[in-house]
């Protein structure tokens, strides 16, 4: 005659298994629950807000799914589109601004701030009527109240066009690194290409984007953004 064993006092019983990969994890002193196994190729991670303290999680590194959260037409001096907390990543693409004046340089601004928390260094190369090396050159600033993204040329009719990635905009702990890049077309000479490396130094969350003229309304252009939480 077959016996039935059961677990001693104490031990963990097997049926709180219920599927390959699950596991057991302390809930409190000498008590213990059932964490399901996780998707495929999600990693394990500390969370002391589950009822195990883990839960199962995205790969640190892994490739972030964009998706888009506004598409502004560029009016009056600036734009500012809200509501973008939560996300960690942005990618902003700015299509053909155009202002009323030429020699006209354009911002970016995030939450608000106005403090001199933008940091950025980076290159650029002025249109002139021939190539010149002398229209090449480098800047940088070590703290200035808003990001520069560039500027267009001395004739009218010149639009500026480029992107800015933005990493870390849902991180409350530290600085956001930044990436600009942007062209300017048709527009004589002072326009050109502009591309730097920057940091908001402001442990805020980016709950808002403005995208700013030096002063000239704009006539035309688009601002997209795309998050990735």
């Amino acid at each position: 005659m077959a016996s039935t064993v059961f677990p001693a006092a104490g031990a963990i019983n097997p049926t709180t298994i219920d599927a390959k990969g699950d596991l057991i994890g302390g809930t409190a002193d000498n008590a213990f629950a059932r964490l399901a196994v996780g998707a495929n190729n999600t990693v394990l991670t500390a969370d002391s807000t589950t009822a195990t303290g883990l839960k199962w999680a995205a790969a640190g590194g892994a490739n972030k799914s964009y998706s888009l959260l506004s598409t502004t037409s560029l009016t009056g001096t600036s734009v500012t589109v809200s509501g973008l907390s939560g996300y960690d990543n942005f990618q902003i693409i700015i299509d053909q601004a155009i202002c009323g004046t030429t020699s006209n340089q354009f911002f970016f601004r995030f939450s608000g701030d106005t403090g001199s928390n933008y940091i950025w260094g980076g290159g650029f190369n002025f249109n002139g009527s021939t190539y010149d090396q002398a229209n090449m050159g480098n800047s940088q600033t070590a703290g200035s109240n808003q990001l520069l993204f560039g500027r267009t040329g001395t004739a009218a009719g010149g639009h500026l066009s480029g992107g800015i990635f933005v990493t870390g905009g849902n991180n409350t702990t530290g600085t956001k690194a930044i990436i600009v890049q942007s062209t300017s077309q048709g527009g004589g000479t002072l326009g050109g290409q502009m591309f730097s490396n920057a940091i908001w130094n402001n442990t805020a969350v980016i709950s808002t984007i403005t995208f700013k003229s030096a002063g000239a309304t704009f006539t035309a252009g688009t601002m997209r953004i795309y998050g990735a939480a």
